[in-house]
């Protein structure tokens, strides 16, 4: 049964991975393209650069999401390493828990706004703001999910450790 859920969630972690890469891609064209048409033809697009905007918050969400599951969030290792096994361990398992509570946060408040702003459109595109803020609760419901795996895997290489 883990195994399924480490692949569900390694899978989900390449599909933002790409996506970011993606977003970034898209982004990157249409701030040329708005510079083109801003400097060449003097005749700018305003869309396009809410639609770049857009994406960022976008980007940078999933690639939060993409930071935790690759443990790339900053910790403070020089302690923790010099600290008892089973402390150290307490350490790590407890940053996990107060990461799932941010997160619990973050999905919250994504939903909440969303949900309140619904109705509130941006301007040069049409496109509601809800949609602008679902990456909040979407980044906050997969780090959830992906904290989840990696507590699971903590207690299993416990488990394993206490057997050698």
């Amino acid at each position: 049964m883990y195994d399924v859920y480490k692949k569900l969630v390694t899978g989900l972690n390449k599909i933002l991975e790409v996506s970011g890469i993606l977003m970034m891609l898209l982004m990157v064209f249409l701030i040329a393209y708005q510079v083109f048409m801003r400097f060449v033809l003097n005749n700018a697009p305003s869309w396009t650069e809410e639609f770049s905007i857009f994406l960022i918050g976008w980007f940078v969400y999933f690639g939060i999401v993409v930071a935790v599951k690759e443990d790339l969030h900053i910790s403070i290792e020089l302690l923790v390493s010099r600290l008892p096994k089973k402390i150290a361990f307490g350490i790590e398992v407890g940053v996990n828990f107060l990461l799932i509570g941010l997160a619990v946060i973050m999905t919250y408040w994504g939903i909440n706004l969303a949900t309140n702003l619904s109705g509130n459109r941006l301007p040069a595109t049409g496109i509601s703001v809800a949609f602008e803020l679902m990456p909040l609760a979407l980044a906050g419901t997969f780090m959830i999910l992906v904290l989840i795996e990696r507590i699971i895997e903590q207690f299993l290489q416990r488990r394993e450790q206490s057997n050698d």
